[in-house]
């Protein structure tokens, strides 16, 4: 090898040799220059900073909400802003509650607490670090929630009730100051300051009131409602020629009646409270005497065990109003398990204007409270029910049973604002015409029997000339499938009436009813145990269907 060309090539690897170790070193110094903890540049700190949170959800009560959120970043602790206006500011507003600024809120979820009820509220969350900077401001998809009605006032019972006022109460100790009073159509006839006794005690009398009107009381702190609740006044006691107020050992027998025969055309027997006034025989009533069996208010209706009640040639009224009418048998006071048959059971001529059972229970009667039979001639103007309770009455004979064929006429049937719980039949006009039948706001439960009807005139020749009127009602549970709905002739009219899954007719129905897709033990809170209150809060008919005394 020529010796020129070798010390070339040495030449060239020494070269090569060289490059590469010097670009060893410049890539050494750039690493260790990248890897240095001090820059040469600034760092805009704003981007070292938490996210947000996401996913917040609100599950409020009346004075509390639960609030949950998705916990995904690195954030210590968490402050929640509410207010009740919308919430703009990037800083926390004035008149805001915070909640967490403690830095005691560490995990989802979170209750708020002490909110004010029937209210809404904007929120936003903001996740919080000891070391890094806040997140921004997160907020709930809707921006706000309400709160739920609050209601800490309690029912009205009986023996608060009078016929000029009220004493109606609420959870002793909570925080409020003033109650209004308000008619029907909402208008304020009363403001109520409380002082500090009604506070502590939890009560109030209104007086000033007039007798047998409905009133609602709201309840407020300052201008927060935290209850309300709907009364009626009870009535005077209705006037008459002969007014008679019973002791509670005195008698309701044939020999009161005869006394009085002939000298008053109207009586009030106002009845104690509580007291048991039974008679195991017939009573009848003098011709030309009205009479008021007229329970007076306390903490239970006065019993009223008759055993059959018969009626004379002319009558302008015969009323029972607070009263509970037992079916029972009473043996010294005491019940027995044996059932009177009828209340009324008229087979002899009468003409009456009208019979009246209002705020009543009526019960356990072993055929029926008001039957007309036989073949001479009896008339009665109006038959109301209002405001009653009707419950185990067997499928022996209709509630309503007219069965005299053309000879026993109810020209009028009118029943509303009722409950009625186990009842194998309805109504009978057998083969008779009448003018018109009402229901309006009733609960109707575990109804008619096997082939029985609700409402029957005997064949689709008879009927009510001013027709059949059903409204805001409900229908729940028929005894049997094989249970009939009307048979009758003229028009029926069904307006804003429910039947739930288990009120099941055969031919004839009742058409219009609106359909309620679960049962009746889904729709109500205890209906085998007669609380018809709504178990289902949703259900459309919450505050206008049924019996009022279970609404919303």
């Amino acid at each position: 090898m020529d010796l020129n060309n070798l010390y070339t090539m040495n030449s060239i690897k020494k070269l090569k040799n060289i490059a590469v170790a010097g670009g060893l070193f410049l890539l050494t110094a750039w690493v260790n220059t990248s890897c240095d903890t001090t820059n040469d540049w600034s760092v805009d700190e704003s981007y070292d900073r938490l996210f947000r949170t996401t996913s917040i959800s609100v599950v409020p009560t009346a004075t509390e909400a639960e609030v949950t959120w998705g916990t995904g970043s690195k954030a210590d602790f968490y402050i929640i802003e509410i207010s009740k206006d919308s919430l703009y500011q990037d800083d926390i507003q004035t008149g805001s509650i915070v909640f967490g600024e403690d830095k005691s809120i560490t995990k989802s979820p979170f209750t708020l607490t002490n909110l004010d009820s029937d209210t809404k509220y904007y929120l936003r969350i903001k996740s919080c670090s000891n070391e890094k900077i806040s997140s921004k401001w997160a907020y709930h998809e809707k921006f706000s929630f309400k709160t739920k009605s609050e209601q800490i006032m309690s029912p009205v019972a009986s023996e608060d009730l009078k016929a000029t006022s009220a004493t109606l109460r609420w959870t002793a100790g909570k925080t409020v100051t003033n109650m209004d009073i308000l008619t029907p159509d909402l208008a304020v006839i009363k403001t109520i300051n409380l002082d500090a006794n009604a506070v502590a005690n939890g009560y109030v009398t209104v007086t000033g009131l007039t007798p047998n009107t409905s009133y609602t009381a709201n309840l407020y702190n300052g201008t927060v409602k935290r209850g309300y609740i709907s009364f009626t006044t009870y009535p005077e006691v209705p006037e008459a020629d002969k007014m008679i107020y019973l002791n509670a050992n005195d008698s309701i027998n044939q020999t009161l009646f005869d006394d009085l025969a002939g000298s008053y055309s109207t009586v009030t027997l106002a009845i104690p409270a509580g007291a048991v006034f039974a008679n195991n025989n017939t009573l009848t009533i003098p011709n030309g005497m009205s009479v008021n069996f007229f329970g007076l208010p306390g903490a239970s209706k006065a019993v009223l065990s008759i055993k059959q009640i018969t009626l004379s040639a002319n009558h302008s009224f015969i009323n029972f109003t607070n009263v509970d009418i037992s079916g029972y048998v009473y043996e010294n006071g005491v019940a027995t398990s044996s059932l009177n048959s009828y209340l009324f059971n008229q087979q002899a001529a009468t003409n009456v204007g009208a019979i009246t059972f209002d705020n009543c229970l009526i019960h356990d009667l072993a055929n029926t409270p008001f039957r007309l039979q036989g073949s001479e001639a009896k008339t009665i103007g109006t038959l109301t029910f209002n405001n009653c309770i009707v419950t185990n009455l067997k499928d022996s004979y209709y509630f309503i049973n007219a069965d005299a064929s053309g000879n026993g006429v109810i020209s009028n049937i009118n029943i509303t604002n009722s409950t009625f719980n186990t009842v194998g039949r309805f109504i009978l006009s057998k083969s008779t015409n009448t003018n018109s039948i009402t229901l309006s706001d009733c609960t109707f439960y575990n109804m008619i029997a096997s082939g029985r009807y609700f409402i029957d005139f005997g064949s689709t020749s008879y009927g009510p000339a001013n027709g059949i009127s059903i409204k805001n009602s409900i229908f729940a549970l028929s005894q049997a499938a094989t249970a009939k709905g009307i048979r009758a002739s003229g028009t029926v009219t069904v307006e804003n009436s429910y039947a739930t899954s288990d009120w099941q007719l055969g031919s004839p129905s009742i058409s219009g009813l609106i359909s309620y897709s679960g049962a009746s033990s889904a729709l109500f809170t205890s209906p085998t145990t007669g609380d018809f209150s709504f178990l289902d809060k949703t259900f459309a008919g919450t505050e206008t269907a049924g019996d009022p005394r279970w609404r919303e």
